[in-house]
């Protein structure tokens, strides 16, 4: 079976999109070792982690997220920003809102132009506790990092 693919380098992560929305995505079991061989350097294309893009049961697409190990993950923000150039470069985004379905929720993504896109990334939540965080009003939360200089080349 010929299965299309997209590899994009983001934020230091060589992601691959493989396009499953014509061929029926194959059993977990089968799934996983694809992962595992297409992300192989010197035997595969290699990267960190493969997309798989499916049809979608409440959206139009739907997204499953593999590491290099061949274990499921949860999606992180750079599969969502991949999957949405893909769509958008291959007419499958008509809408200036993108909706992807993942195991567990549906995110919204909006298309500003052909480079740009915005994701909603929700509530944030502690990380060792899992509770939302909130600002506390009188709380200071601008932090100087260093000075920068210039000088001007003459």
């Amino acid at each position: 079976m010929e299965v299309s693919f997209y590899k994009i380098h983001i934020f230091q992560n060589d992601l691959i999109v493989a396009n499953y929305l014509n061929s029926g995505i194959p059993d977990s079991e089968k799934i996983s070792h694809v992962s595992r061989k297409i992300l192989r350097k010197h035997v595969g294309v290699g990267g960190n982690g493969v997309i798989f893009l499916l049809p979608g049961e409440e959206e139009k697409l739907k997204i499953r997220f593999y590491l290099s190990n061949g274990k499921e993950s949860t999606v992180i923000h750079d599969a969502l920003l991949c999957v949405s150039r893909f769509a958008f470069d291959f007419g499958l985004a008509t809408d200036k809102q993108l909706r992807i379905e993942t195991e567990n929720s549906t995110h919204y993504i909006d298309i500003i132009d052909s480079k740009n896109f915005r994701i909603d990334l929700g509530i944030p939540l502690h990380t060792d506790t899992g509770k939302e965080l909130i600002e506390i009003p009188d709380q200071d939360y601008n932090k100087q990092i260093g000075r920068a200089s210039c000088r001007e080349r003459v």
